[in-house]
């Protein structure tokens, strides 16, 4: 029998206005907490936080990251660690920032507690983190030795950020069932290097009906910035259902053809989970799924604006020999041999451009 692999974060807490009272559900983890925080959270959060810390008696020192997640920036974080030995390493804000934190805390060995202010990603509950290089470009994927500990969410807070970063998080969030459904089709080992359980394909099923029904009415309440039941939901959805989902059930051809245009010029003028979405769409194309299934994502996808054609990329004009090299690139990701056929890199590139016409011609 294969061996089967399921894993998630030891708690997770989703609550509306509770982040003052964050040292309540950490204190269990230490008494010195490490802080790797965006600037935005450096200036909205910080003061609050030490007060809120000070009466519990605990102590909380914040450390700024510095907008990408490198090897030199996290050698800088380790190394800081290393000379004030915390407890344990709380990460606040969009996903580069927690995946560092969760880096950092794993090669100390202590305790990691995420906090994301944005809902761009799924990968707040996850144990992978995506490394770069200075350029933004994709490098590598690093495995900490288990999950966050604890991944606090406040609604609230997510309400009041950018309504695109939400819409990436649906983007990144969409694709887990598809991927998923494909690793099953191929018997696919999950990131875990085992099989997918039952579980972990039912978190993405509800999933994807989650988003379906609320992505856009959550796009709607970040819009104006209020939290509703819609809003809790895809939250929900994109930071634990996703986010446990696509590390136990295995990732596909959406990933990889978001890991192949961080190559492309103009890219980095994309989120991850926009990238992701697109992918997604090609993938469909690809598997030939039915006409029905591809309308009902193409619809849902423009709803909520995001892109399903190369032109939504700022690529329309792309040329023959960059959509060639970059559908190289993505035929050699090695999440694409958990399609369950042979993709080759001229499929590759049909799809991309198939995913306009197809659009053009709905």
């Amino acid at each position: 029998m294969p061996i089967k692999f399921f894993a998630a974060p030891s708690r997770y807490i989703q609550c509306n206005g509770e982040i003052e009272n964050l040292s309540h559900f950490v204190s269990c983890y230490g008494k010195r907490f490490f802080a790797v925080a965006d600037q935005f959270v450096l200036n909205l959060l910080s003061d609050k936080m030490e007060a809120s810390f000070m009466i519990a008696n605990l102590d909380i020192d914040f450390e700024e990251f510095k907008e990408e997640i490198t090897s030199d920036e996290i050698l800088r974080l380790l190394e800081l660690f290393h000379e004030n030995a915390w407890d344990a390493v709380i990460g606040i804000g969009g996903g580069k920032t927690l995946d560092a934190a969760k880096v950092i805390a794993s090669k100390a060995g202590v305790p990691v507690i995420v906090i994301p202010t944005i809902a761009s990603t799924n990968a707040a509950s996850s144990a992978g983190s995506v490394i770069y290089n200075a350029k933004g470009e994709f490098e590598s994927v690093y495995r900490s030795a288990s999950n966050p500990n604890l991944v606090f969410v406040d609604v609230d807070i997510i309400a009041k950020a950018p309504v695109r970063m939400l819409v990436a998080g649906i983007g990144d969030a969409i694709a887990a069932f598809y991927e998923a459904r494909a690793c099953r089709a191929s018997n696919a080992d999950n990131l875990l290097k085992g099989k997918s359980t039952n579980t972990a394909f039912a978190l993405v099923e509800q999933c994807d009906r989650i988003l379906m029904a609320d992505g856009l009415q959550a796009k709607i309440s970040v819009e104006n910035q209020v939290v509703n039941e819609a809003l809790e939901n895809v939250v929900e959805a994109i930071l634990f259902l996703s986010g446990v989902g696509f590390e136990s059930n295995g990732l596909s051809l959406a990933h990889a053809v978001a890991k192949g245009f961080t190559t492309v010029p103009g890219s980095e003028d994309y989120y991850h989970g926009e990238l992701v979405a697109f992918g997604t769409f090609v993938q469909l194309i690809l598997e030939q799924a039915p006409d029905y299934e591809l309308r009902k994502v193409f619809a849902f996808m423009k709803s909520v604006g995001l892109p399903t054609s190369l032109e939504n990329l700022g690529q329309g004009g792309i040329a023959k020999e960059e959509l060639d090299r970059v559908s190289e690139i993505i035929a050699n990701v090695p999440s694409t041999l958990n399609m369950p056929f042979e993709v080759r890199a001229s499929d590759i590139a049909n799809a991309l451009l198939a995913a306009g016409d197809f659009g053009n011609e709905g």
